[in-house]
C-alpha cells in the first residue's frame, strides 16, 4: 500500500517539477490500495493521485496538467459528441481531470484534450479541426516544450505517433471527414472534423513503441523509474518529436510491427 507523498516522490523523482507543463497518459490499476482510501472509493483514489499531479505540478497557478479525453464512440458508433458532457473514454483519471473546476477541453469530437493550470487556453483554446498536425494540441505543447508522461502505461499509449503519422504524411493513414452532429453549449456546431486514420484492410499491423523506447532512453531523452509496481516514464515532447520525425524519413513504417506502404 502506497501513499500521495509515495506517489509525489515518484513523479518528483522521474523529473517533473513545479511549472511544468506535462501531458500525461495513465492507467491507474498497478498501483493497488492507496493508503488513507477505501478499496471501494474509486473517486477518492483518483482524486488522491490528482493531488499528488497538483503539489509537484504547483496546480492551478504554476504548472499546467493536460490528458486525453478521448471519444472514440463518436467515430466508432456515430455518437453525437457534448462538449460539456461527453465522458472521456480512456480512463478514470482523465475523466477526473475533466470534471475538475477549472478545466478546459479542447475542441474536437474524437481526440479533445483536457488542460488545467497556467496555460490551459495556450494549449486547448481555438485548435485545429484535425485532431493532430498544425495547430493541433500537440504542435501547441512542443512550441511550449511541455513535458510528456507515461504514469502506469508503457509508450503503446503514445498518441504522439498519431501527430507524426500527420506531420510526415505516411503511406498507410488518410484524412477522414466526420460530420456526426456537434454540440457545444446546446448549439449545433459547424462541421465538419477531420481525422488522420489507418486503412481498414487488415495489412495494418499494431503499433510497436518498443523499439522508441529503447531508442529514447539510449539517447537519455527519457527517465524511468518504478513506485511500488508502478512505472513511470517522463520525456521532453520536442525531444520525442524530433527523434520520430528523423527516425520516420529512414522508415515511414518505424511504428509498426510490420512494413506496410499503400500504393494505391
Amino acid at each position: 500500500m502506497i501513499s500521495q507523498k509515495t506517489i509525489e516522490y515518484g513523479l518528483r523523482k522521474a523529473g517533473l517539477k513545479k511549472g511544468d507543463t506535462v501531458l500525461v497518459h495513465s492507467s491507474l490499476r498497478s498501483l493497488g490500495p492507496l493508503e488513507g482510501v477505501d478499496p471501494d472509493d474509486r473517486n477518492g483514489f483518483v482524486s488522491t493521485v490528482f493531488a499528488a499531479f497538483s503539489r509537484i505540478l504547483g496546480l492551478p497557478r504554476q504548472g499546467t496538467l493536460v490528458v486525453p479525453t478521448f471519444t472514440h464512440e463518436y467515430a466508432r458508433n456515430n455518437i453525437p459528441f457534448m462538449y460539456e458532457k461527453s465522458p472521456s473514454e480512456v480512463g478514470l483519471f482523465t475523466e477526473y481531470v475533466r470534471k475538475q473546476k477549472g478545466a478546459y477541453r479542447s475542441m474536437h469530437p474524437i481526440n479533445s484534450f483536457c488542460a488545467i493550470g497556467k496555460k490551459k487556453h495556450d494549449i486547448c483554446k481555438d485548435v485545429s479541426i484535425s485532431c493532430y498536425g498544425y495547430n493541433s494540441v500537440f504542435d501547441r505543447l512542443y512550441q511550449l516544450d511541455a513535458k510528456m508522461m507515461f504514469f502506469g502505461c508503457g509508450m503503446y499509449h503514445m498518441t504522439l505517433k498519431h501527430h507524426l503519422e500527420q506531420m510526415v504524411a505516411l503511406p498507410y493513414v488518410y484524412t477522414k471527414a466526420y460530420f456526426t452532429p456537434v454540440y457545444k453549449n446546446n448549439k449545433p456546431v459547424k462541421l465538419p472534423f477531420l481525422a488522420v486514420v489507418r486503412y481498414l484492410n487488415g495489412r495494418v499491423n499494431n503499433n510497436d513503441c518498443r523499439q522508441f523506447e529503447r531508442h529514447l532512453k539510449k539517447k537519455r531523452m527519457l527517465t524511468s523509474v518504478e513506485i511500488s509496481k508502478t512505472k513511470i516514464l517522463l520525456m521532453r515532447i520536442r525531444d520525442a518529436y524530433d527523434q520520430g520525425y528523423e527516425l520516420l524519413q529512414k522508415n515511414p513504417c518505424y511504428f509498426l510491427k510490420k512494413p506496410y506502404y499503400t500504393t494505391k
